[in-house]
């Protein structure tokens, strides 16, 4: 049950991802629609979430062995980043060689493309080793550092020895780190801007994506108590909260955005997870299914976006007159039915090839 809720939000995840890129290429739009769509930005740190939630639920009890943790998670991500990889730099090349036009904005440095080969970008907070060899790579990266801390934590949160602890942890843990990664956050002098801009390097970085981790352990916690109520309200305060955040632009809004949505997240989760007939129709599977491959999707939706519109608005000339917003939405479906197929096909083709580097490394 709970790897189909899971599934569930890890779709509604990526469906927002997918939606706010479709709009990068269209400028003008209705500035209303655009902030809306935008919201789907926040569905990165769903992932960062679950993906606590999930390592918190099949390491529980265990003891982790770091050197083969780490060799698992690396190997999670690896195979499908490096296709991605040399994929974007296939249409890079072709799209300068043949139509003139940089469809992907890459920036292929030796340096760079070691660190994304290494999963070590997320480390530093650098714009072009994050996001500049792979159009999102920075997720990886992040998730990849997300990964390494995740022992530690594990062993300072699951601290049994302490009664107090046990019963608060899930309270006092993610506040405790959120307040020290802001503080860094604040404090640091990496890029020109003094707080966390969206899209800059401070914001792609851990320290801002931690906190969003670390509430996955306390939405393990709080799976397991029945005494939590009342979900839905919960969770939509928090959704305006987010929404009021993101839309005001206030000097750390993009520091309390991730934090406040990961909230919702977890109230929408326990939600769920008492009322499992939401997600048991055709469209709840649909979705799940799409959470399924999210991987899949998020790695290759930028290429297809980038390269699609470009596509669309050379081919379908006679739309030219009709502004932005209209534009965007005639293309929209195509586009997502083009991702669809794309995507499906890109994650069989990956499942393939993890299963044979797996293999060879072993």
């Amino acid at each position: 049950m709970r790897s189909q809720t899971v599934s569930f939000l890890r779709g509604l995840a990526i469906v927002g991802i997918v939606l706010v890129h479709t709009t990068l290429s269209f400028d003008g739009m209705l500035p209303g629609l655009k902030t809306i769509l935008s919201f789907g930005q926040m569905g990165c740190q769903a992932f960062f979430l679950l993906s606590a939630y999930c390592l918190c639920l099949s390491n529980s009890g265990k003891k982790i062995e770091v050197l083969p943790f780490l060799k698992k998670r690396f190997l999670s991500l690896a195979p499908t980043y490096w296709s991605t990889m040399i994929i974007g730099f296939i249409v890079y090349w072709i799209s300068i060689r043949f139509l003139g036009h940089v469809t992907l904005k890459l920036d292929p440095e030796p340096v760079y493309v070691a660190l994304n080969i290494s999963l070590l970008h997320g480390v530093l907070p650098l714009y072009k080793p994050m996001n500049a060899v792979v159009c999102g790579g920075w997720f990886v990266g992040t998730l990849m550092v997300l990964y390494c801390l995740y022992p530690l934590l594990s062993k300072v949160y699951f601290y049994e020895k302490n009664r107090l602890w046990r019963e608060y942890r899930w309270l006092l843990f993610p506040s405790a780190i959120t307040l020290v990664c802001w503080a860094l956050i604040g404090i640091s002098g990496y890029g020109q801007e003094s707080y966390c801009i969206l899209g800059s390097a401070k914001y792609f970085h851990f320290l801002n994506q931690l906190p969003s981790f670390v509430i996955g352990f306390s939405l393990y916690d709080l799976s397991r108590d029945t005494r939590i109520r009342f979900y839905l309200p919960k969770a939509a305060a928090f959704l305006v909260l987010t929404y009021l955040v993101f839309v005001l632009k206030f000097k750390a809004s993009y520091m309390i955005a991730p934090v406040t949505i990961s909230i919702v997240s977890v109230y929408l989760f326990l939600a769920i997870e008492q009322n499992q007939n939401w997600i048991a129709g055709k469209a709840g599977s649909f979705i799940s299914r799409l959470g399924d491959s999210s991987f899949s999707i998020y790695l290759s939706h930028f290429w297809i976006v980038y390269t699609f519109v470009y596509f669309l608005q050379h081919t379908c000339g006679f739309l030219s007159g009709v502004g932005p917003t209209m534009r965007y939405l005639l293309y929209l479906p195509i586009l997502l039915v083009v991702i669809y197929f794309v995507s499906r096909a890109y994650a069989k083709w990956i499942d393939y090839l993890n299963g044979n580097v797996k293999k060879l490394i072993k």
